[in-house]
């Protein structure tokens, strides 16, 4: 004879107990109520993160890559990309590098500028180490190549976006440099010129070379860099994180072993915002 097992509906807070009373619902939050925040921790906020410095380096590069939009927008309020000549203390000079000698003397825009200048050499540093590490490490091979592929790109991007803005305080090294790299894309076979026309817009120095750079530098790059970075981490968080060699022994199959995500992991990450 078949059995049909019988099921009780299970209680909810707010239905009646067994003595007739009914039991408030919890409360919920304001963004609760709207965003489902506990939803989303529970999918990403427990993402396992493993803990060694060297996973870190990315983290460190991306921290300098928002460093760098911030005091960028900063500085691009003082700044101007024109090679127009004024006159200044009774001195010729192009208004571009005219600015940055204003932005030199105030302590403030100084700091800032300075901060915009060593984030940029610790962003470059840490992805190189980045690139080294996934590659020695072997961890580009498959699932990972696209990921891998992604974070060569956002290499590239970066070095095009040091090269560029190298060119903006349009001083005797900046332009020599400048031209170097003028000269460099235009030997490069086949694509030379047509880079030559896109960076610099023909020749150089010209008037539109300085706003073409500049627009290149704060535009183009840096929305190009977040967009690749976010396919880069999207990757990330889909295939799961790679692990070092310690934790690959203490894992189980088809897990991370390491930190969630939130707190613990985002705590890590502020530190690293403030050193």
């Amino acid at each position: 004879m078949l059995e049909t097992q019988r099921t009780q509906a299970p209680f909810t807070p707010g239905s009646e107990s067994g003595d007739g009373t009914s039991t408030p619902p919890p409360k919920v939050g304001w963004l609760e109520e709207r965003l489902q925040l506990s939803a989303l921790q529970e999918k990403y906020g427990r993402k396992a993160f493993p803990v060694h410095s060297t996973f870190f380096l990315g983290e460190m590069a991306a921290i300098s890559f928002g460093i760098l939009v911030l005091t960028g927008i900063y500085l691009g309020l003082i700044y101007t990309p024109s090679i127009s000549e004024i006159t200044v203390a009774g001195q010729k000079l192009p208004e571009a590098f005219a600015s940055v000698q204003l932005i030199e003397s105030i302590p403030a825009a100084n700091l800032i500028r300075n901060v915009h200048h060593w984030a940029a050499h610790v962003m470059i540093a840490t992805l190189l180490l980045h690139a080294f590490r996934v590659f020695f490490t072997g961890t580009y091979r498959k699932p990972r190549e696209l990921t891998w592929v992604l974070g060569v790109v956002l290499l590239d991007l970066t070095l095009a976006a040091g090269f560029v803005g190298y060119a903006l305080p349009w001083d005797a090294f900046s332009v020599t440099a400048t031209g170097i790299g003028f000269g460099l894309a235009r030997s490069i076979p086949l694509i030379g010129q047509l880079l030559a026309d896109l960076f610099f817009g023909g020749a150089f120095p010209s008037l539109g070379s300085l706003p073409r750079l500049y627009t290149i530098h704060v535009v183009v790059i840096p929305l190009s860099i977040l967009g690749v970075l976010s396919l880069h981490l999207l990757l990330v968080l889909k295939q799961k994180h790679s692990m070092p060699g310690y934790a690959k022994k203490l894992a189980e199959p088809g897990h991370v072993l390491g930190i969630s995500l939130w707190p613990y992991h985002a705590l890590l990450a502020g530190q690293l915002v403030l050193a």
